[in-house]
């Protein structure tokens, strides 16, 4: 594999991206332009990068960028295909996901990230976006600790909106979290903006989707690998869980960072609900939060429902029992909190097939005919328990 990935001969191109504009292909009828290897450019030839990095993951590596052919400032993400895997190609390339990426910018919306151009080489892949100046949200929720009212609902708005358009343009995102928002500016005025979008997927109806996410803010169908638009909908409601209580909805070990078991029937809902700090808030608040953390995704809100609830229309509720605003989580709780997301994660990889393998073998459990221990037909929790070491990552 070539060290400098700005050497990478791009092989292929989408038209509408800012490369190939520039080349004058916005107007072709085909999505994507591919070049024999001995007639392709260098990335080098459609961008200038900084050599430092603005960050990097396991994928893969962030840089400053200038599209050479408009000036424009932006963001180069070189993401390894070996790292991301075959199913990542599939979607992104062959199912032409980057295309419908590309209409976030072509139909901008003020909480959803704008992708500008992906380019593909023999190795690499290229995902060109905005530059975000501002915090990311756990950050922001962290060093604003202990929130009120008004800073939590209007959070929620523009969580629920980023959510909302992006179902509404045929987009599961698949990682909702807390880190997954920023700020587009250093302003503490600034939209929030989704971003991340490496593991979205389209929403067409389909079974048999990859287990994917950030294992404390995962929907519970994930792991049946048969899930929808509502997927995204459960990890907002543990962001408001977090941001309220400054706790995960579930019990953890602090060791592992894992969940427990209990998840899988609802259980740890039912717990979660019971707790002093939840009882003590507002009864509109509570609603929304049941509302959003709801086991069955047919019963559970849509992102547009939720933005319709009484919670952001009523001002300052004061709950039934008390006659002062609920205790809010002060910073360390929330940093707390930031640490555990940090430590617990689920990777995006061959790991995937020995948790589905153990979640096909909770689902063929039976007791007389009916799924054993389980209300909704799988046990997920019990399924991940003993694969602790592969799935929790530092």
């Amino acid at each position: 594999m070539q060290e400098d990935p700005s050497t990478e001969k791009i092989t292929r191109l989408w038209t509408r991206g800012l490369s190939g504009k520039a080349l004058g292909l916005e107007f072709d009828k085909k999505t994507q332009k591919v070049y024999p290897p001995a007639k392709a450019k260098p990335l080098s030839h459609f961008y200038a990068s900084k050599v430092s990095e603005l960050g990097h993951g396991a994928f893969g590596v962030v840089r400053q960028a200038t599209h050479l052919a408009s000036k424009k400032d932006c963001v180069v993400k070189t993401v390894r295909q070996d790292a991301v895997g075959r199913s990542y190609m599939e979607i992104h390339q062959e199912d032409d996901h980057f295309s419908t990426l590309l209409e976030l910018s072509t139909n901008p919306h003020p909480n959803l990230v704008e992708y500008l151009d992906f380019l593909v080489g023999p190795n690499y892949v290229f995902i060109v976006m905005e530059r975000l100046c501002g915090l990311e949200l756990f950050d922001i929720v962290c060093e604003s600790a202990p929130i009120d009212d008004d800073f939590c609902k209007d959070i929620m708005l523009q969580v629920l909106s980023a959510l909302k358009a992006c179902h509404q343009r045929g987009i599961i995102h698949r990682d909702v979290k807390l880190e997954s928002f920023a700020r587009r500016t250093e302003s503490t005025s600034s939209e929030l903006v989704l971003m991340d979008f490496g593991l979205s997927c389209p929403a067409e109806t389909r079974q048999d989707r990859e287990i994917v996410g950030s294992l404390l803010y995962t929907a519970p169908e994930i792991f049946s690998r048969d899930y929808n638009t509502k997927a995204d909908v459960w990890p907002a409601g543990v962001m408001l869980f977090v941001m309220l209580t400054g706790e995960f909805p579930f019990n953890h070990d602090p060791q592992s960072g894992l969940i427990c078991a209990g998840f899988h029937e609802g259980d740890s809902l039912t717990e979660a609900f019971s707790r002093d700090v939840v009882c003590q808030l507002p009864e509109t608040t509570v609603d929304l939060l049941k509302g959003l953390l709801v086991m069955s995704p047919k019963s559970r809100l849509t992102a547009a429902a939720a933005l319709e609830h009484s919670w952001f229309q009523s001002p300052d509720d004061v709950p039934t029992s008390l006659t002062s605003q609920p205790p809010r989580p002060n910073k360390g709780k929330m940093k707390a909190a930031r640490a555990m997301s940090t430590m617990c994660k689920m990777p995006c990889t061959a790991n995937h097939k020995l948790l589905a393998e153990s979640v096909e073998q909770e689902q063929n459990k039976t007791t007389n005919g009916k799924a054993s221990d389980c209300k909704h037909g799988f046990s997920p929790l019990a399924a991940i328990a003993q694969f602790v070491p592969c799935i929790c990552s530092k």
